[in-house]
């Protein structure tokens, strides 16, 4: 595996190493294009610089009292007028010299020292000749390249780099660059670091927030790259004993140039890591201090992967948590977010990644996939109310974290009865009830415990809890609906009196929580829980609630769920100073919402104090007056309408616009991110309460960077991002947005003919919060923008209010036929036997496949649905999947489809119903004539989403897919000829592994049960005898693997003859067979059941086995016996055996010799016998080493058997190396995880013996 050094290397990054501290450069003197001696000579020019020189002041004896004709000109010494006097140290006196003689003598239109790259020195005879600008041996100043990425190019083009057109490096280390004293040095090749800080301080930063932080003293490091690359810098290592500061910037001390920055890698580590998609150019790495800190050391790292978008080979070039995968839409492998973390829809189902999509458990999930709103749909994204609470799926039931989440049910954990929070005073006792839960804050709690349920139904700007006047000392939790083990807060002592109890939130979300009240060590007894929130200005209100009120100028008026906090005067769309304009943001005397005065100067002439937003003049003169239409007013009582653009400010009227050009525009705007050019600006008004305004530029041919200001276009961006979504697009947003205007900047780079670009922005208003139906922002799924113009709001649409409105028993989407979407406003329709009544809603099985309708049907994800058959358009047939197929053609079907692996010739597409769940789903084209690729689809069979893809993979250049854990549902097989000119004939078989219980017919050799059942009397799949847990031969051992005569799990005869028997197998015989002290399974390890027929682990090998516990084991082949064969390679070298035992399944099991001096090795993963080899690999590390990665790998014994390749290289020292991750709740006791074999996987820790 290729470590991030290496990678580095491969990926040509510009990085240097110098000696420089204290503002020098640490270049020789006769390499740095600087006349250092002040005798007109630079560099090689220099008599000092000849002869292997190195510094320019070692000038030679002088020339002209040698006696010696130095220049060969005839004249000697003083007599040659090159000589000033006896001292001077060169007689060449430059007369003819053809870079001084101001003529082009080489013809390339430039002339003389310091413009032709040809010079030199001004007095270099020698001619102007050069190679520039695209010869091997032009010079970096003379060769029309931006060669160290600031902007500048050349000498000629003022790059401060350069002294002349024949400087070799445009580069420059300014060691003065962060201010007087602060050091700056490159980052050394080798990404690592160590250093101490001083105490001078001339460069700080807010890391995003409004306090300054690294008031100490700090020293800056420069990267130079040149392609799109991820940093990962850290100084989290024991070297580091301060509270770090670390930031990234373009320019050392300008704070606008900042690109990232971190403060504390988290509670209790101050120390400082970061991770960062980066643009080709130099970049200044600073390590601060927080504080001013004597004795400051650090140690630091500074990795780079390649960036997001870029291509790769394997994970290992891509930065922790990317991938390295095709993305949807692409053509080759380049570094990604996770599918669920990627900001696509990747299985076309309209929601989005984690924690929105069904199909997503985590951000790291490389599937979106999912069977909903179908069987084995999860309980919160089903559309169903699972638990009666009113709110239904994620992220409405907030007992629900994930759209994947199985249960709607609150605090499932918790045995005493839970009280629900109606009023600000709730009261009770703890003492008697059961002790459920640990506080995160307290570590001294053993104490009973009582839960709260708070359903907050609008957003909360504020919430306070607390305990203040209980009889005990208290401890408060608040946590989500599940009560899971994470407090969502915590706290001890915070309240009244001061062993009292108290929680301060903000923004909190509608949903279901849990307060829990405990006690500190074993404290119990009456309590007082008091609860009072804020409702968020312009949200929807809950007057059955008493302790939660309107924030600031609003009041909670109507009925319960449906009741507002009503507006103030600027926010009432009441022309109260009758001047025409209604309140915020059109009245010039409203300053924001919360301003309940219109009144203003402005009405009916402009007077003293009238803002220059309202006041009629277009003050800057840009020839837009007044707000809306200049785009630099938020609103009316804006006091400057100054918005520094060239072009005009475009104000958003659609979410989404496309094919738009930043053609013969300026370049008015200088974003943080990214490389400058030329730039378009849009406006939009956030005028209600919205989630947060989200803005992209998927799908764009030109590489986009996009920013968004506020409250005006010359302010700093809020947020800026040049490659978020990978292939050169942009994606940013902001959370909970404040009122008022916004300038999104789209900036094309630079680029010499930019292509166009797509623009979408979003954002959603509250549920039963104000909105406007002509803005960009919308209402959530579901909800419609409603009301009398001016007083909007979102309210349920009619197929989503779970109301019957047209009495056919069907309250709303997705059951009723009539709506479309939740939004549909109308439920109407003529079913079930109208003509026009969808055939998802008719009662017919209208595809044959078994199942009728909406929910029964797979295909069908709504009763409105037209079709029961799963969408696939196709030129040719879509032929449904019967029996297996021998010798069909391709020939004459047209290229319909274009596979992920790379295929793209004729197909043919068939339809396959699959009527139960099935353990697994094979396909493949065995026997057939013409090369094939094979690929199956679900849900739909165009686009370029395979489930799975396979191409001259099995057999004679067939095709053979596999599928694991198929739902129910439709399925399209794809075979494709892979444009072979004349296509012969295919042969097409299907085969698959029915689950436990399903029907199943016992003469069929293509549909089986799957291991450890058989195809019973009734017609299904039910155990075996060895499989059934019981001991149906009565000798005390229950089935596969400790009865003796079970020879596997799909063993259906328990009979045997042990232990003293003829027959009775070696592992249960009571023997100790191999002489190891271990007698039958499962004591010896050698048996990997009581029916093997040997104990002998690792049978063939005669040199010493080694048993891995370490993960990194070393070793030598040099000496050993040839003991096997590898399958992936023919050699005659010797080979070592370990030994692998596995305590719990492993998810993912990496295995290399990355480190070995044995420069060329081979890799065996082998079951405990070593007779059997699961996989061989030979060169797929690092040059000649090899690697091999498994993927659920079964709790077991196992052999690793590292060889030597060839058959006569002597064999040699060895690095072996094995680490494996298993699954979330995975038991971790074993001594493997302690020592680093195995580990949780990433963010999980071992928590009471299971990773969580």
């Amino acid at each position: 595996m290729l470590s991030p050094r290496t990678l580095l290397a491969s990926l040509g990054l510009v990085l240097f190493l110098s000696a420089c501290a204290g503002g020098g450069s640490g270049i020789p003197q006769c390499d740095d294009d600087i006349d250092n001696d002040g005798d007109g000579l630079v560099d090689a020019a220099d008599p000092a610089c000849q002869n292997g020189g190195t510094r320019e002041s070692d000038d030679p004896p002088a020339q002209c009292g040698d006696g010696v004709d130095n220049d060969a000109d005839g004249l000697v010494d003083l007599d040659d007028p090159g000589c000033e006097d006896e001292d001077d140290r060169d007689e060449y006196d430059g007369s003819g010299a053809a870079c001084m003689d101001g003529v082009d003598n080489d013809g390339d239109g430039k002339t003389d020292y310091p413009n032709d790259p040809g010079c030199l020195a001004p007095n270099q005879a020698s001619g102007e000749a050069d190679d520039c600008p695209s010869g091997p041996n032009c010079p970096q100043c003379g060769n029309g390249i931006d060669d160290d990425f600031d902007g500048k190019i050349d000498f000629a083009g003022g790059d401060t780099g350069c002294m002349s057109a024949s400087g070799r490096d445009e580069f420059t280390l300014d060691g003065n660059a962060c201010g007087d004293g602060t050091t700056v040095s490159p980052m050394p090749a080798s990404g690592i670091v160590s250093g101490t800080i001083t105490s001078t301080s001339n460069v700080s930063t807010t890391c995003g927030g409004t306090t300054v932080v690294g008031s100490g003293g700090e020293v800056a490091y420069v990267l130079r790259i040149d392609r799109p690359m991820t940093l990962v810098a850290s100084l989290d290592y024991s070297g580091t004993n301060f509270d770090s500061v670390l930031y990234l910037r373009r320019a050392c001390a300008v704070a606008t140039t900042e690109l990232a920055c971190s403060d504390d890698v988290g509670a209790g580590n101050t120390r400082s890591a970061l991770t960062t998609n980066l643009a080709p150019g130099s970049y200044f790495l600073i390590v601060d201090s927080k504080t001013p800190t004597a004795n400051a050391a650090f140690t630091l790292t500074a990795n780079l992967y390649a960036g997001l978008g870029e291509t790769c080979t394997g994970p290992q070039e891509c930065a922790p948590g990317h991938v390295c995968r095709v993305a949807v839409g692409g053509s080759g492998m380049t570094c990604e977010r996770p599918v669920c973390n990627d900001g696509r829809d990747d299985d076309g189902d309209g929601k989005t990644d984690f924690p929105l999509d069904p199909g997503c458990t985590t951000p790291d999930d490389m599937t979106e996939e999912d069977t909903c709103p179908g069987a084995g749909c999860p309980a919160c994204a089903d559309g169903v109310d699972n638990d009666n609470d009113t709110r239904t799926d994620y992220p409405a039931d907030t007992s629900c974290t994930s759209a994947s989440g199985t249960s709607e049910a609150d605090c499932p954990t918790e045995t005493d009865p839970l009280g629900v929070i109606t009023a600000g005073l709730s009261t009770g006792t703890t003492a008697g009830a059961g002790n459920q839960f640990a506080p995160s804050c307290v570590s001294n709690s053993n104490a009973p415990d009582r839960v709260h349920m708070l359903y907050v139904r609008a957003p909360l700007a504020t919430l306070t809890i607390n305990t203040n006047d209980s009889a005990y000392n208290t401890v408060l939790m608040f946590k989500d609906a599940l009560c899971g083990t994470t407090d969502l807060a915590c706290n001890d002592d915070g309240g009244s009196p001061s062993s009292r109890s108290r929680l301060n939130l903000t923004g909190v979300a509608p949903g279901s929580y849990a307060i829990v009240v405990d006690g500190y060590a074993t404290g119990s007894g009456a309590y007082n829980l008091n609860v009072a929130g804020t409702y968020s200005n312009g949200a929807a209100c809950d007057p059955t609630m008493p302790m939660f009120r309107c924030g600031t100028g609003y009041t909670c008026t109507g009925t319960a769920g449906a009741a507002t906090c009503q507006p103030t005067a600027c926010n009432d769309n009441i022309d109260a100073d009758g001047d025409g304009k209604n309140g915020f943001p059109t009245d010039p005397g409203c300053t924001s919402i919360d301003d309940n005065d219109e009144s203003d100067t402005c009405f009916p002439t402009p007077g003293p104090g009238c803002p220059q937003c309202g006041n009629g003049i277009d003050d800057d003169s840009d020839g837009q007056t007044d707000y809306p239409a200049d785009g630099s007013c938020a609103s009316a009582s804006g006091t400057s309408e100054l918005c520094n653009s060239t072009d005009p400010v475009r104000t958003l009227t659609t979410a989404t616009l496309t094919n738009q050009s930043t053609a013969n525009l300026a370049n008015d705007f200088d974003l943080v991110c990214g490389l400058d050019g030329r730039d378009e600006v849009f406006r939009v008004l956030v005028d209600h309460p919205i989630d947060e305004i989200r803005v992209d530029t998927i799908g764009s041919p030109l590489d986009t960077v996009v920013g968004i200001r506020h409250p005006t276009c010359t302010g700093l961006d809020l947020q800026c991002d040049d490659n978020a979504a990978g292939s050169g697009d942009s994606e940013l947003f902001l959370v909970t947005p404040a009122l008022g205007e916004y300038f999104i900047i789209v900036d094309d780079r630079n680029v010499p003919n930019p292509g166009t670009y797509n623009l979408r922005v979003r954002g959603r208003y509250a549920n039963g919060g104000r909105c406007n139906p002509n803005n960009v922002f919308t209402c959530n799924t579901g909800y419609a923008c409603t009301g009398a113009a001016g007083a909007e709001t979102c309210s349920p649409a009619a197929c989503n209010d779970t109301i019957d409105q047209d009495g056919d028993g069907f309250p709303g989407y997705p059951s009723d036929p009539g709506c479309t979407s939740p939004s549909d406003g109308d439920e109407s329709d003529d079913c079930p036997s109208g003509p026009g009544c969808p055939a998802c809603g008719n009662g017919l099985d209208d595809d044959s496949d078994g199942f009728t309708d909406y929910p029964a049907d797979p295909a069908c994800t709504a009763a409105s649905v037209t079709s029961e058959l799963a969408p696939c358009t196709s030129q040719d047939p879509v032929l449904v999947f019967s029996q297996n197929v021998t010798g069909h053609t391709t020939m004459g079907r047209q290229n319909d489809v274009d596979l992920s692996c790379g295929a793209d010739g004729r197909d043919q597409i068939y339809r396959l119903f699959v009527t139960q769940p099935l353990v697994s789903l094979t396909v493949d084209t065995l026997g057939s004539d013409v090369d094939t690729a094979l690929a199956l689809r679900g849900s739909t069979c165009n686009g370029t989403t395979d489930l799975i893809c396979a191409v001259n993979n099995f057999g004679n250049r067939d095709a053979r897919v596999t599928l694991n854990t198929v739902a129910v549902g439709e399925y399209f097989i794809v075979v494709d000829d892979q444009a072979t000119a004349t296509p012969t004939t295919y042969n097409l078989n299907v085969s698959g592994i029915l689950a436990p219980g399903n029907a199943c017919n016992p003469s069929s050799t293509s549909f089986v049960c799957t291991a450890g059942y058989f195809c019973g009397s009734g017609g299904t799949c039910v155990p075996t005898a060895c499989n059934d847990m019981t001991d149906a031969d009565g000798d005390g051992h229950v089935g596969y693997p400790s009865d003796p005569g079970c020879v596997d799990i799909s063993d259906n005869d328990e009979s045997d003859s042990c232990p003293s028997g003829a027959g009775c197998p070696v592992c249960a015989n009571g023997l100790d067979d191999d002489g190891d002290g271990r007698i039958d399974y499962p004591m010896d390890l050698g048996c990997t059941a009581a029916s093997s027929a040997s104990e002998l682990e690792c049978t063939g090998e005669t040199d010493p086995i080694g048993q891995i516990s370490t993960p990194v084991t070393t070793g030598t082949t040099v000496g050993a016996a040839n003991n096997f064969n590898p399958s992936c390679q023919s050699n005659d070298a010797g080979d070592r055996a370990f030994l692998l035992t596995l305590p719990v399944p492993v998810a993912t099991l990496t295995i290399d010799t990355e480190g070995s001096a044995l420069s060329d090795t081979v890799l065996i993963f082998t079951d405990s016998t070593c007779g059997n080899q699961i996989e061989c690999d030979d060169d797929d590390g690092t040059g000649f080493l090899s690697l091999i990665t498994r993927s659920n790998v079964a709790a077991g014994t196992y052999g690793i058997i590292v060889d030597t390749y060839g058959s006569t290289s002597p064999g040699g020292a060895f690095t072996l190396n094995v680490r494996g991750t298993v699954a979330t709740g995975t038991a971790c006791t074993s001594p493997l995880f302690a020592s680093g074999v195995l580990a949780c996987p990433t963010g999980q820790s071992c928590t009471a013996g299971t990773c969580q």
